[in-house]
């Protein structure tokens, strides 16, 4: 009941109604509220919640365009649609080569059960060329003579989780 708390409304009118004014008021509102309803229709808009009027407040519209601006912006620097024949991640920006596999993993497991086969199990050795190469697998390190493969993105994020906390104890 919107209506009774606004400038003209049940409250904060005039000063004290009335019982004949309240009457008269309340009578009025389904011809009011018909009124409202067609000049909306008109107007090819709806406000019938404080949501919706919040949507067409003209500082929210200009903030949706800025913000509609800036995903324009970062989708024509980064754009997951390019045609390339490499494999890229949209959420991480790494780059495969042609060295990546994962999409065949079925294959390269079925290719191994054959390999297998027939053999003892104490006999049998993998070998590299036999795995799955994931996305972001060739970014690997030496550490301690052994070469380790470090995801990127848990370490951006290590980074990040590190960062909010410090600025957090901070506060």
């Amino acid at each position: 009941m919107r209506a009774t708390k606004v400038t003209g409304g049940l409250v904060h009118g005039r000063g004290v109604m009335s019982e004949k004014q309240r009457t008269k008021w309340l009578l009025s509102l389904p011809e009011c509220a018909t009124y409202n309803e067609s000049i909306q229709k008109l107007c090819n808009r709806s406000v019938g919640t404080t949501e919706q009027r919040k949507e067409l407040a003209l500082a929210r519209v200009k903030r949706d365009n800025k913000d509609t601006m800036n995903i324009f912006k970062f989708m024509c620097e980064y754009n997951p649609f390019e045609r390339t024949k490499d494999l890229r991640s949209i959420t991480s920006g790494l780059t495969g080569d042609h060295t990546v596999n994962v999409h065949k993993a079925k294959q390269v497991g079925e290719n191994i059960f054959e390999k297998m086969y027939g053999k003892d199990v104490f006999q049998f050795s993998f070998s590299r060329k036999d795995t799955v190469v994931q996305l972001g697998q060739d970014k690997q390190f030496r550490i301690g003579g052994e070469e380790v493969s470090i995801d990127l993105s848990y370490f951006s994020n290590d980074f990040l989780l590190s960062g909010m906390l410090t600025q957090m104890n901070t506060i």
